[in-house]
């Protein structure tokens, strides 16, 4: 059932693959990376604090997937902007 937590962010990401400019989809997966980046450093190389199970994935699953969701609609806007404004 792992596999669920690390895939959720990244489905903005293959999202994107299937329009026209593939920009939203390398810009989609840049966005997640921080977020995976604080729930590595908090689940593993922070030590261990006390307390019960560690919920840090529900930032990254609540917060990283619309981020990447929004930043890939912004940056296909933006490439396909640049695109028609340079076919004129």
């Amino acid at each position: 059932m792992w596999i669920w937590f690390t895939l959720t962010p990244i489905v903005p990401a293959l999202f994107f693959l299937f329009t026209k400019k593939h920009v939203g989809a390398t810009i989609a997966a840049l966005v997640v990376i921080p977020f995976y980046a604080m729930a590595y450093y908090s689940d593993c190389v922070l030590p261990y604090q006390g307390g019960g199970a560690s919920m840090v994935y529900v930032i990254v699953i609540m917060v990283g997937t619309p981020t990447a969701l929004a930043a890939g609609f912004i940056a296909n806007f933006v490439a396909n902007k640049i695109a028609s404004s340079s076919a004129d």
